[in-house]
C-alpha cells in the first residue's frame, strides 16, 4: 500500500465521522459476524453468517493441530508425543486458504450491500485466538490483497484483544478503574474470557493495558463443547472452572481481575449455570462479570470498537517502521 493510498485511506475513514464508523468483522468457529459503531456510539450488528462444511472443517485442523508445529533455533519441527521430527516452515502464501477467507469476506460484503445505510468497508478482523503462523498470514494476505481498508497486518488481532474492546475493556473506565488516579499501563489488569460454544469451553487469562495484551494462562476443553453437553457434565464444568481458578487467580492476585467476559454461541442456559459457578468460586467479583452483550455478538463489537479506535486515532495505521508491533506473537499483543 503507497504513500497516496494511505493518506486516501485516512481522509476516506476520516469523512465517516459524522456517519457511522467502518466494519469489523468476527471470523468466529460457528459463524462471520459483522458489526459497526454508530456515530452515536451504539454498536450495531451488520451480518451473522452460518459458517459452511469447508470453514467448519478448517477450524476443526486448526484446534487438533495446534501448537504441534514448533520453532526451535530456527528449525521448524512437528511435535509427535516427545519427539521432534524436522519439517519445512509455512510458505509466506497459501492461496487454498486465502480463497477461503476471502470468499468470507466477500459474503459480508455482498449481506450489507442490501442496506445503503450500513457502512461496506472493512477496516478490522478478529481471528480465533489459535491462529497463527499459516491461518494468521492466510487472512492477513486476503485482506490486504482485497480489501481496500486493510492496509495494514496489526488491523487484523486475534479474538481475545478484539473482544475485550466490546466492553471498552482498554481504559480505566472500561476496567471499572477511577480514572482520576488510574494509570491504565501500571498493571496488572487482570480479565478473565469464558468462551463457549459448540466445538469447545475455553477459559483464557490476560494482562490488558490500553494497547498491549498479554496472554496470561488458557485451558480449552473439548469435552465440555455444548453440543454434547448435558446434566452429567455439570459437576466437570465445576471441577475445571475451580481449577482454574486456583491455579491462575490466587487471593493475592484476585484483587487484579478487573473483569469476567463471556462470549460464544452457547446457549443462555449454559452461560447461566457458568455465570452460577463464577459467582459460587468468587462471589466477590460477580459484579465484574461482563455478559450484557449477547455472547454470540462480543467479537464482531469488539472488531468494530477497533475499526472505530482506528479513525478516532489516525497514527494507529502509521508505518511500520515506526514503532508499531505487528500482534502475531501468541504470548505478547500490542495495538
Amino acid at each position: 500500500m503507497g504513500y497516496i493510498s494511505f493518506i486516501f485511506l485516512l481522509i476516506a475513514i476520516s469523512c465517516v465521522a459524522m456517519k457511522p464508523y467502518p466494519l469489523g468483522i468476527n471470523f468466529g468457529p460457528n459463524h462471520i459476524t459483522a458489526a459497526y459503531i454508530t456515530a452515536a456510539n451504539q454498536p450495531v450488528v451488520a451480518a451473522r453468517l452460518a459458517v459452511d462444511d469447508e470453514y467448519r472443517a478448517l477450524i476443526a485442523d486448526s484446534i487438533e493441530n495446534e501448537g504441534k508445529k514448533v520453532q526451535r533455533q530456527g528449525q521448524w519441527y512437528l511435535s509427535d508425543g516427545d519427539s521432534l521430527i524436522p519439517t519445512s516452515p509455512d510458505p509466506d502464501h497459501n492461496p487454498k486458504l486465502e480463497s477461503i477467507f476471502a470468499k468470507w469476506m466477500d459474503r459480508i460484503h455482498n449481506t450489507v450491500n442490501t442496506n445503503a445505510s450500513i457502512p461496506n468497508i472493512i477496516t478490522s478482523i478478529s481471528i480465533p485466538q489459535h491462529f497463527n503462523g499459516s491461518l494468521y498470514s492466510a487472512v492477513g494476505n486476503a485482506a490486504l490483497k482485497n480489501e481496500e481498508g486493510m492496509i495494514r497486518p496489526w488491523q487484523t488481532r486475534h479474538y481475545y484483544n478484539a473482544a475485550r474492546l466490546a466492553y471498552h475493556l482498554n481504559s480505566c473506565q472500561g476496567l471499572g478503574l477511577d480514572s482520576r488516579t488510574c494509570h491504565i499501563e501500571d498493571g496488572p489488569h487482570l480479565v478473565l474470557f469464558l468462551d463457549y460454544n459448540e466445538s469447545y469451553l475455553e477459559f483464557f487469562l490476560a494482562d490488558v493495558g490500553e494497547f498491549t495484551f498479554i496472554n496470561v494462562a488458557k485451558k480449552r476443553m473439548e469435552h465440555l463443547k455444548t453440543s454434547t453437553f448435558d446434566a452429567s457434565n455439570a459437576d466437570g464444568l465445576r471441577n475445571e472452572l475451580l481449577s482454574f481458578i486456583d491455579r491462575n487467580l490466587r487471593y493475592d492476585v484476585r484483587d487484579d481481575l478487573r473483569a469476567i467476559v463471556f462470549s460464544g454461541d452457547a446457549a443462555k442456559s449454559r452461560f447461566q449455570e457458568l455465570r452460577n459457578e463464577i459467582i459460587r468460586a468468587m462471589p466477590e467479583h460477580a459484579t465484574r462479570i461482563r455478559d450484557s452483550i449477547d455472547p454470540a455478538l462480543v467479537g464482531a463489537i469488539g472488531a468494530a470498537e477497533w475499526a472505530k479506535l482506528q479513525v478516532q486515532n489516525p497514527k494507529i495505521l502509521k508505518d511500520i517502521e515506526v514503532d508499531t508491533t505487528i500482534p502475531n506473537n501468541p504470548v505478547h499483543d500490542e495495538l
